[in-house]
């Protein structure tokens, strides 16, 4: 009997990832044909890589735009993370755009020029980073080549050697690519998702913030709208996470005005408003807990430091009416996670959690 239970269980999940598989794949191309035309990015094929599906499964596709369909499929690597003692990194992915992190970078991408690799068929194409939060990959040498310990046919339910960071495939499927892309007159775009990306990469984000100088000022600013910001040197503690998520493409100015757009009666009414106002709304503590609350996970007030993850928000009341937010780190002090966060001494990451006088909020989204 537990014998048919374990073949169903595996067999359910053969039917389940392949079904995600083809739908997303699908779907991803679409978006990506209309970034490669907007951006002047080749669009006869790119490459898609679904970290969301496991390692030991076909996960990178190279997309056929003319047919409609993958021309080439084949395993691929994740990094291991070794630089950042990931405990996960057999089973789940994380990203980083930090050197030496050996972390897989996540994002959109454009193949560079094709040049010699010390692995596989001997040779990788290089990788540029086309957004903030993976601008690093090529400085970091994060390439696309083949590797020996990379199979051509699918493993799982066991899972696939990591990388340092690098998407390393097959010889034969890296022998398939490059017969594609030696072909191709404009850059081959590259897109590395994962559909539930998780919130440890905006404690990555958040610390990389810790490098800009930036002086606390608390002045109401007019800002552009959507994708607004203050100037880059100011900025107060909501602005750290705010900042922080659009590194990761999130629009906190967006999704707090639309929401409190369509649900003005449930944000706080400290301010005499009787309307949003897009150029602070999002930039006031009480909003965000209103807004974490609604459209993220709502997590306990403990004094257990293992309850505190990277990437969760925390909210503190300072005494009277002073409220502050700001980020878990993925850095901890004797075992307590430090907090990026600006109090008032600049974007700082810091062993102040237990610290304040009272946490009032505690959120991951």
């Amino acid at each position: 009997m537990k014998k048919y239970i374990k073949f169903y269980v595996l067999l359910l999940l053969f039917f389940t990832f392949s079904a995600v598989k083809g739908n997303n794949f699908k779907k991803m191309a679409a978006e990506a044909l209309v970034y490669c035309k907007k951006n002047k990015l080749d669009t006869n094929f790119c490459i898609l890589i679904d970290f969301s599906i496991p390692s030991g499964k076909n996960r990178l596709v190279l997309w056929d735009f003319k047919n409609k369909r993958d021309s080439v499929i084949g395993l691929c690597t994740h990094g291991s993370c070794s630089g950042i003692n990931n405990q996960n990194k057999i089973n789940e992915v994380q990203f980083s755009n930090l050197a030496n992190s050996h972390c897989s970078s996540y994002g959109k991408f454009k193949l560079g020029i094709r040049s010699y690799s010390s692995w596989g068929i001997n040779i990788h194409y290089k990788i540029h980073g086309l957004e903030e939060h993976n601008n690093k990959v090529y400085e970091r040498v994060i390439v696309l080549h083949s590797w020996e310990a990379v199979p051509d046919k699918e493993i799982f339910p066991n899972t696939l050697a990591q990388s340092w960071g690098c998407p390393a495939v097959s010889n034969e499927v890296m022998k398939k690519l490059d017969k594609v892309l030696q072909k191709q007159k404009l850059p081959t775009f590259l897109w590395i998702y994962q559909t539930n990306l998780k919130s440890k990469n905006l404690a990555d984000a958040a610390l990389e913030l810790t490098n800009d100088a930036v002086e606390y000022d608390p002045s109401y600013f007019k800002i552009a709208y959507p994708m607004g910001d203050v100037p880059k040197n100011k900025g107060v503690c909501t602005d750290v996470v705010i900042r922080a998520y659009r590194k990761l493409g999130i629009d906190l100015q967006k999704l707090v005005h639309e929401d409190m757009k369509s649900n003005f009666h449930l944000y706080p009414k400290k301010w005499g408003l009787k309307s949003t106002d897009k150029n602070i709304d999002h930039r006031r503590v009480p909003n965000l807990m209103t807004f974490f609350s609604r459209k993220g996970e709502v997590l306990p007030l403990s004094f257990l430091a293992a309850d505190y993850q990277p990437g969760d928000i925390v909210c503190w009341n300072l005494g009277g009416s002073i409220t502050h937010i700001g980020i878990v780190s993925n850095q901890t002090k004797n075992g307590i996670p430090l907090i990026v966060h600006n109090v008032g001494g600049g974007q700082v990451v810091e062993d102040v959690l237990f610290k304040y006088p009272k946490i009032i909020g505690h959120y991951r989204f």
